[in-house]
């Protein structure tokens, strides 16, 4: 039993540059996409702030305790005098 294709369905037509929409495609993929991308950076910079924050509490406050007590006569690390010459003069611990 042989099968014949009707002679509409064999004729296929050539590729030609109209039948191309990747261009169109790929651009109204970035504009669909773009909000999304928008709220992903403004996460990744909430985590950063976040991370900065807490890297910043706590390193100084502790940093600021020892400062403080320095200042006050507890000198626990032996550089006591230097450490709060070399301080800015707006710096609590040199008051």
């Amino acid at each position: 039993m042989s099968t014949t294709v009707p002679e509409a369905e064999s004729a296929v037509e050539p590729w030609s540059a109209d039948d191309d929409w990747t261009d169109e495609t790929l651009a109204l993929l970035r504009a669909l996409r773009a909000p999304h991308r928008r709220n992903r950076a403004k996460s990744v910079a909430f985590a950063l702030y976040c991370v900065l924050l807490g890297l910043v509490v706590w390193g100084g406050v502790p940093s600021l305790g020892l400062f403080l007590q320095a200042s006050m006569g507890a000198d626990y690390t032996g550089h006591g005098g230097d450490l709060l010459a070399a301080m800015p003069p707006a710096s609590p611990p040199s008051a």
